[in-house]
C-alpha cells in the first residue's frame, strides 16, 4: 500500500508541477504582452508601431496579424482583414521600419493615396541639436517602390510624402518596408 501512495504522490507532484509551470509561464506572457501593448508595441509580431513607431507602426494596420492570441484592451482597434479571401477589404499592409541614420528614425507611416504613404521621421535623441544631414526616405513592396530626398535642418518631426511606382496598391500587400539612408549624393 505504501508504493502505491508514493507513486500517486509522485504523479500528483509531477501534475502539480506541471499545473504550476502552465500557470506561470501565462501569467509571464499575458504580463509581457499587456506591458508592450500599454508601451505600444506589437509582441505578436515583434515589430514596432505608430505612436513612435517604433510604436502601433500605422495605426490599425500593423496590428492586424499580429494581435491574433492577444487579450484585447479597451479602445484597441483590430483591423479584421483576411489576405487572399473573396471580400474586398482595402486593408493597411504592416509596416517594416529600418534606420541606417543614427540621428533619425521612422515615427508613423499612414497611406495618404492607393501609391504613396506619409512616413513621420523622429530624432532619436530629443535633446539634440537638430538633424544636420540629407537623408533618403526609401520605402516599397511587391511591385511598388519609391524614394524622397530629406534636406537637413529640420528639428523634433518632419513628415515627408513618398510617392510610389509601379503595379498594384499600397492596400494590395500585407507589408510594406520603409528604411532611412544617409543622402551620399552633391
Amino acid at each position: 500500500m505504501s508504493v502505491i501512495s508514493s507513486r500517486y504522490k509522485l504523479i500528483l507532484a509531477g501534475i502539480a508541477a506541471g499545473v504550476l509551470t502552465s500557470v506561470i509561464a501565462a501569467v509571464a506572457y499575458n504580463s509581457q504582452n499587456a506591458t508592450a501593448q500599454m508601451m505600444g508595441h506589437d509582441m505578436g509580431t515583434g515589430s514596432m508601431g505608430a505612436m513612435d513607431h517604433g510604436t502601433m507602426m500605422g495605426g490599425t494596420g500593423s496590428m492586424g496579424a499580429g494581435m491574433q492570441g492577444m487579450q484585447y484592451m479597451p479602445g484597441m482597434v483590430h483591423d479584421m482583414c483576411q489576405w487572399g479571401g473573396d471580400m474586398s477589404q482595402y486593408c493597411e499592409p504592416m509596416y517594416h521600419v529600418m534606420t541606417s541614420v543614427r540621428e533619425v528614425k521612422v515615427g508613423d507611416v499612414e497611406p495618404t493615396g492607393e501609391k504613396s504613404v506619409m512616413v513621420t521621421l523622429r530624432e532619436t535623441y530629443a535633446m539634440s541639436e537638430g538633424v544636420t544631414k540629407r537623408v533618403v526616405v526609401v520605402g516599397g513592396s511587391g511591385n511598388l517602390a519609391g524614394a524622397v530626398i530629406v534636406d537637413a535642418g529640420w528639428k523634433g518631426t518632419n513628415t515627408v510624402q513618398l510617392n510610389l511606382e509601379g503595379n498594384g496598391t499600397v492596400f494590395d500587400h500585407q507589408s510594406m518596408h520603409v528604411h532611412i539612408f544617409p543622402y551620399t549624393g552633391s
